[in-house]
């Protein structure tokens, strides 16, 4: 080849590679690189019941939907092996014969082929790109398991808070049921000392009976939810242990950090999708880029060794638009990707406020629905009494328990309230950390 021409080849392909270089190369900038320092308490800290830990440690191991998350973790990290592996040649076996006769031109030899080479120069970044892209997907897969394992464990905890205010329920049925029972004798005693009538009997006997078939109602929710729970833990062993409703306690969070926001597994993905959209930008940039592959065979020409080598450029002229509509679709698909970011950003804060709001709030109920409960309790004691007396009547008594029983269930959802709000700011803050 001749030497000047040679010179303006290389100078037209360096002259191509410094004015692409800004559109196909170039690494993604991190928005938020401070995100990692950022410490975020963990589910230990946040719920600080030994029983529901012992479930939620079960889960993580056993749970179905999370092993297929962590499956797709797998699947993905195959596939950023695979584009870190693209940059090597690539080499096959081709173990063939060619025999060529022909006698007319004095011609007649065997060629034996063994091996092929294929080595693809990247030169304009299409295979950084690619594999940046299938990094950034990595990345994406562990929020998404990350996302998976802080739903299990919100999961098993609302459903643990669930069995622990279904248990406190019925133990509160059961002791309205034993009052209103006492209180049906109170009132046939009643009726025949010539006190009460048939319909007041009758009323307290009502409500006695409602209050039955509230508490198997109750039963019936509990054995759902504890069918539920096996589901959660992957097992169909019998028995949850677990606390009572009084003894659950969890972690107060009064203030915390917004930033802890950035740490959250939605967040954290929007932001790798954006980076997977930015060098998604590279990446169609660097396909109107010539492709230069090296190739080469090994063989033996009857006798001799027969080693081949190809040097091949292509270059991209005319392909219907598509490359052109490519690079227009992943312009978008950037844009599309920053204003997700944005969007899920926005929405970590808002809900990250309002969990802790909610958790302060409720807690600061549970006092007053308390006082209210021991104020009921007295207030039914004195209308008894009066009753007994002949000074009130039960018509006060009926409406007193009606009070107490009420007061004495919202004071119950309160305390639940209190839970699912923790269990809430759990979410909020994207699961705490490993």
């Amino acid at each position: 080849m001749n030497k000047t021409y040679f010179v303006k080849i290389m100078t037209a392909v360096l002259c191509c590679l410094t004015l692409s270089s800004c559109c196909i190369y170039g690494k993604y900038e991190e928005k938020h690189p401070e995100a990692a320092d950022i410490q975020v308490p963990s589910y230990r800290e946040i719920f600080q019941d030994e029983n529901l830990l012992a479930l939620i440690d079960t889960a993580l191991v056993k749970n179905i939907d999370y092993q297929i998350a962590h499956e797709r973790v797998c699947q993905a990290e195959a596939s950023l092996k695979s584009a870190r592996l693209a940059y090597l040649p690539s080499a096959h076996l081709t173990p063939g014969i060619t025999h060529s006769n022909q006698p007319h031109l004095n011609i007649n030899y065997n060629q034996y082929s063994f091996a092929a080479v294929s080595w693809e120069l990247d030169i304009f970044g299409r295979m950084t790109n690619n594999k940046r892209i299938a990094r950034a997907t990595h990345k994406m897969m562990l929020d998404y398991e990350q996302a998976a394992r802080t739903e299990l464990i919100a999961a098993v905890a609302n459903t643990y808070y669930t069995l622990v205010m279904l248990d406190a329920q019925i133990i509160t049925a059961d002791s309205a049921e034993a009052n209103w029972k006492k209180s049906v004798e109170t009132m046939r005693d009643l009726k025949a000392a010539g006190m009460a009538d048939e319909a007041a009997v009758t009323q307290f006997e009502a409500k006695y009976n409602a209050i039955i078939a509230a508490k198997k109602n109750l039963e019936l929710q509990r054995i759902q939810t504890e069918n539920s729970m096996y589901i959660l833990l992957g097992t169909s062993a019998y028995g949850i242990k677990r606390s009572q409703l009084d003894e659950t306690k969890v972690g107060m969070v009064s203030e915390l950090d917004l930033n802890v926001a950035l740490n959250r597994p939605d967040v954290r993905a929007a932001e790798h999708n954006l980076e997977t959209a930015f060098y998604g930008v590279k990446l169609a940039n660097s396909n109107f880029c010539p492709r230069i592959t090296l190739s080469g065979g090994i063989g033996l020409l009857t006798e001799e060794l027969l080693m081949t080598a190809v040097a091949e450029l292509v270059q991209p002229i005319f392909e219907n638009g598509r490359l052109v509509a490519a690079k227009r679709i992943a312009k978008s698909k950037q844009r599309e990707a920053e204003l997700g970011y944005t969007n899920v950003l926005l929405k970590a804060g808002l809900e990250i406020n309002n969990a802790i709001a909610s958790q302060k709030s409720y807690s600061e109920q549970s006092e007053f629905y308390a006082n209210e409960v021991d104020a009921l309790t007295r207030a039914l004691d004195v209308t008894r009494t009066k009753m007994r007396l002949g000074k009130g009547t039960y018509l006060e008594v009926l409406t007193s328990q009606n009070d107490l029983l009420n007061a004495q269930l919202d004071e119950i959802d309160n305390k639940m309230n209190v839970l699912k709000s923790t269990v809430g700011l759990f979410h909020a803050i994207g699961g705490g950390q490993q």
